[in-house]
């Protein structure tokens, strides 16, 4: 966890500018905090992700899938 944190510390200089991830940066800014612990309990930060994909609009919401880094082992199973 704490190296997680450390990398995500760093500055990401190949984040994403388009408009769609933007958007998704922003929202997850407004998390409600129990959400957002659980980010913040592996080290991540919600609003800092680099693989954003949007799924389209369903209705007046649009469908996100995001994927973050984390550091660590594996110390069990596949």
């Amino acid at each position: 966890m704490e190296e997680t944190r450390r990398q995500y510390a760093k500055d990401i200089e190949d984040m994403c500018g388009c408009l769609l991830c933007e958007n998704d940066r922003e929202v997850m800014k407004t998390l409600p905090r129990e959400k957002a612990q659980m980010f913040e309990d592996f080290g991540l930060q919600p609003s800092l992700c680099t693989e954003i994909n949007e799924f389209g609009p369903e209705g007046d919401r649009h469908l996100y899938v995001a994927s973050y880094f984390m550091v660590g082992r594996i110390i069990e199973g596949k």
